[in-house]
């Protein structure tokens, strides 16, 4: 058992190791573990309801059981309230022939994770073509929708209390634009079941990338629920992964994808030979276990909380 600050930073990381490799299993809590440290960290960065879900119930205490159950009840109504923007856009501009496509939180809730209620979502990302901005706002428009920013690459709205960014890029960032062609993504959109919204999503090969870029490109590595999404993304055995990483290097982002699912693999203490996305994979530079060392480093210094009084 470990001992200090860093023994429930530990015992969270495992927990979301066990998460991603079998979803399916429970959990006993060790002895000695500080729930009132372990509380606000998993709720800080929005992992409580996985622990929920694999913590087993009797070891949990009364007070840390209902600050979970709030943190899942909060997240199963923004999710609700996510699906149904989400849902009502695409019915939009599917009718007026603009394809959309979700991006990340909405899109993995539904597909990646065992219940949509498991991952907790701040706004909706959708993209659109580059140059479907105009019909994209007038076609909202019609409907009663205005947009409440225009940003350079991204219209943002509110739809039922949710925070919509319909993207026109893929990634922010300009220097992580050039690869991208947000035309062949939209095209290559996937029809998610559902039981009540209607939702496109990436095929998980390309989403894949796309995460491996937005958590790098645009979060610095430094978000743990991305981490797991890595995990889970790269541990789908039903995708062509040799042909997913030609696609990434003929984009030219084989080493950055490969870097950031290669670091989610080592935060999370995940072999990479049982992840399927990384057996196909390019080989790591040398420099790589340093780099890994360091961006954990980062990220563990701003994993903790204030402690709860």
């Amino acid at each position: 058992m470990l001992d200090g600050p860093d023994h429930e930073l530990a015992f969270l990381r495992d927990v979301l190791s066990r998460f991603v490799t079998d979803s399916g299993r429970e959990i006993e809590a060790p002895p000695g573990l500080d729930w009132r440290r372990l509380d606000p960290l998993a709720c800080h960065h929005r992992v409580a309801p996985i622990l929920h879900r694999c913590l087993s119930g009797a070891g949990t205490p009364p007070s840390v059981r209902r600050s979970w159950e709030g943190f899942c009840d909060r997240t199963r109504i923004q999710g609700l309230r996510a699906s149904r923007a989400a849902g009502d856009i695409f019915g939009l501009l599917d009718a007026a022939g603009v394809p959309a496509v979700a991006m990340r939180g909405v899109a993995l809730a539904h597909s990646l994770y065992p219940s949509p209620d498991l991952r907790p979502m701040q706004d909706v990302d959708l993209l659109v073509c580059p140059d479907a901005g105009q019909r994209v706002e007038a076609t909202l428009a019609a409907a009663g929708f205005r947009p409440e920013k225009r940003l350079r690459s991204q219209l943002v709205y509110r739809v039922h209390g949710v925070l919509v960014e319909i993207h026109l890029r893929a990634m922010t960032p300009k220097r992580y634009q050039a690869g991208i062609a947000e035309g062949d993504l939209v095209a290559g959109r996937v029809r998610e079941a559902t039981s009540e919204e209607l939702l496109y999503r990436l095929p998980f090969g390309v989403e894949t990338c796309c995460l491996a870029l937005h958590a790098f490109g645009s979060h610095g590595l430094r978000g743990i629920l991305q981490l797991v999404d890595m995990g889970l993304a790269a541990r789908r055995p039903d995708v062509d992964w040799r042909a997913t990483w030609a696609w990434i290097a003929a984009r030219r982002w084989d080493r950055l994808a490969r870097f950031s699912v290669g670091f989610a693999a080592h935060w999370l203490s995940i072999s990479e030979a049982a992840l399927p996305a990384l057996r196909d994979a390019p080989r790591l530079p040398l420099w790589a276990p340093a780099a890994f060392s360091a961006f954990a480093r980062r990220l563990e210094g701003r994993a903790r909380p204030i402690d709860r009084a």
